[in-house]
């Protein structure tokens, strides 16, 4: 995934059938177009398609991250503030 951008980290997720990875880049730009542009495509290397999304905030899809005044993943004010998780999952 380096040929779509800065990668600054990634994390592999091995599953049963299928394996995923959280990749981060160095710009939410970066990782915004691989949403837009690879989601659902088949990325060099590959012969599968895979889902590309942006990973959610710890507690995300429960309320707590907003609830808490947590900032979210792009802003200023949390860790790692300026780079971007892309989650690729498939074969």
């Amino acid at each position: 995934f380096q040929s779509y951008g800065e990668v600054v980290g990634t994390k592999l997720l091995p599953g049963a059938q299928k394996s995923s990875a959280l990749v981060r880049y160095a710009s939410a730009e970066d990782a915004k177009w691989l949403v837009e542009n690879l989601n659902g495509n088949i990325p060099q290397g590959l012969e599968t398609p895979v889902i590309v999304r942006f990973a959610h905030a710890k507690g995300a899809g429960k309320g707590e991250a907003q609830s808490q005044g947590r900032p979210g993943p792009y802003s200023n004010g949390g860790g790692g503030a300026g780079q971007a998780w892309g989650g690729k999952g498939g074969g």
